[in-house]
């Protein structure tokens, strides 16, 4: 089951801008991205779709330059150049070629609108010789929202949804449909297992899979083999911490702040676990105080809960506020707050 995004309408209005820049679609792996450039893509009559871990695809930006790359493309689709064509570049971070090249797609050749998607892609941007500054458009992808997940788990609870206060008559049904949105998080294969099957049975192979391939995502892009490590061994504790961390001897572990401090950035910039340091400041804005000890924030409050293997208990409750001292609560709200960004902020990498 299909569920639809609320960022296609970004999408759309970017396909009517007379001046649209190439699109990067950012965000971690498994979050949508490819699934809804390719609904997309059902709004054009030329559309060529590439994937980037595919070698016959990466070798086109490996060995041909930009104007051969497009006439190859023409001929072997049998387009015109006269009509508007959407090129989709899926795992951009694949070719630090392919993403330098984007901006001689949009100096020269504004008949082709291009959707680039890249998992880990701030991995790739670190060693970009030329980054295309200013010709460029960046939006992110996060897991699904709870207002998302509504129109498709109870879409006539939307319209209560939308109207504050929310009505008495519909107060209990969207806490209940909340406290299952929460229990399943909001990775896209997850939610379309359960849908699909209303058995909470069916998604545990689903998280273990997503978690096993987030494992080894991050420890591919360690520096060196004690980063791995430590990148590993927060991986397999991380969800354990109860409140606020310290990066010196982190769980009890004997690895040094610095070390600590490096595998946690890593993991925030593959968008798997980010540190969020508390607001102390009570004027506007409101930003982080970077020198108070952080929470994590995981991507999904769907895994957070598989990790803790704690799904049978919270499908018994009917008030999580006090459920682990708030933990899964204020993860939960936190989760929704990021997904209404639909943006990549460079200041800080904490902000909630």
């Amino acid at each position: 089951m299909y569920i639809n995004r609320k960022i296609i309408s970004k999408l759309e209005v970017w396909k009517q801008s007379p001046k649209r820049k190439p699109l990067i679609l950012r965000g971690a792996r498994q979050v949508g991205k490819s699934r809804l450039v390719q609904e997309f893509s059902n709004s054009y009559t030329q559309k060529i779709l590439l994937n980037l871990e595919r070698p016959e695809d990466k070798i086109l930006f490996d060995t041909l330059d930009i104007e051969k790359l497009v006439e190859y493309l023409y001929l072997k689709h049998g387009f015109s150049k006269e009509k508007q064509t959407l090129l989709f570049i899926d795992e951009i971070q694949e070719s630090s070629k392919a993403i330098e090249l984007l901006r001689f797609f949009y100096e020269d050749y504004p008949f082709i609108d291009i959707i680039a998607a890249g998992s880990l892609l701030e991995f790739t941007l670190k060693n970009i010789k030329s980054f295309p500054v200013g010709r460029v458009h960046q939006i992110a992808l996060f897991p699904i929202s709870f207002e998302e997940f509504l129109g498709v788990s109870s879409p006539q609870l939307l319209e209560y949804y939308y109207k504050v206060p929310v009505p008495d008559i519909a107060h209990h049904l969207l806490l209940e449909q909340f406290h299952l949105y929460t229990l399943l998080g909001g990775m896209p294969e997850v939610l379309s297992t359960y849908l699909d099957t209303k058995s909470y049975y069916t998604i545990q192979d689903v998280y273990t899979d997503l978690w096993q391939g987030y494992r080894e995502d991050a420890q591919k892009y360690a520096k060196n083999e004690t980063e791995r490590n430590i990148l590993r061994y927060i991986l397999n504790h991380a969800h354990l911490e109860k409140d606020r961390i310290k990066y010196q001897h982190f769980a009890q572990s004997h690895y040094k702040s610095r070390e600590v401090s490096e595998a946690f950035t890593a993991l925030n910039m593959a968008k798997i676990i980010q540190p969020i340091h508390p607001t102390t400041s009570v004027q506007f804005p409101a930003t982080p105080n970077l020198k108070r000890s952080p929470r994590l924030q995981f991507l999904d409050t769907g895994i957070l809960v598989y990790l803790h293997n704690i799904q049978s208990e919270l499908i018994k409750l009917k008030d999580l506020t006090d459920f682990m001292r708030g933990k899964i609560i204020q993860h939960i709200v936190s989760q929704e707050l990021i997904a209404m960004q639909q943006q990549i902020d460079f200041r800080q990498p904490s902000k909630f």
